[in-house]
């Protein structure tokens, strides 16, 4: 049997080297695509579980109002309906109002904002609990909307600062150091 030569066998061990690399590379960019296909996966989900504490949409807010209002149509109401007292006891708020809080506060709409002070307004008229749920940074944002160019929002802010000061001395000194006073 014939000895293998020299250059053969380094011809031969250079062949093997690259089929190593060239495997070690294939595992490393399988192991790279698979990480960043994990790490998709971990933000989707993540701004999924985000999106649903999201400001709230015109037509999200619609909806909701419709379902505190029933018949109420009036622009300023100084009590609730019984039908809107039944909603709010049933729950509706407890959720929705942190949303429109947060809607007065970030959405780049006034229009969205103006829904959502009004919305704000059927859950707390005649609800000391849900009058209370008010912060710090809800009183400058209800308070910066006073002067909004868009009427109707200008107008369901300052009606949402009467209502929710109504009996609430917590929330009259956050308004009034948000600046409601100068604004109104």
């Amino acid at each position: 049997m014939p000895q293998p030569s020299r250059s053969n066998l380094n011809r031969s061990s250079t062949s093997f080297s690259l089929r190593m690399l060239n495997s070690l590379k294939m595992k490393y960019l399988v192991f790279c695509f698979t990480s960043l296909a994990i790490m998709l996966l971990f933000i989707a989900r993540v701004s999924r579980a985000l999106s649903a504490d999201s400001v709230l949409t015109s037509s999200e807010l619609e909806s909701f109002i419709d379902k505190l209002r029933g018949d109420d149509n009036r622009l300023v109401r100084w009590s609730a309906t019984d039908y809107t007292k039944q909603k709010q006891n049933a729950g509706y708020c407890d959720e929705k109002l942190p949303q429109a809080l947060k809607t007065i506060a970030q959405s780049l709409s006034t229009s969205e904002q103006g829904l959502a002070c009004d919305f704000a307004t059927f859950c707390i008229t005649d609800n000391p609990v849900q009058r209370a749920r008010l912060g710090d940074d809800d009183f400058s944002a209800i308070v910066n909307l006073v002067h909004s160019q868009n009427s109707h929002t200008s107008a369901m802010a300052s009606h949402l600062i009467y209502i929710a000061s109504f009996s609430n001395q917590s929330n009259q000194q956050g308004f009034f150091q948000a600046g409601a006073t100068l604004q109104l």
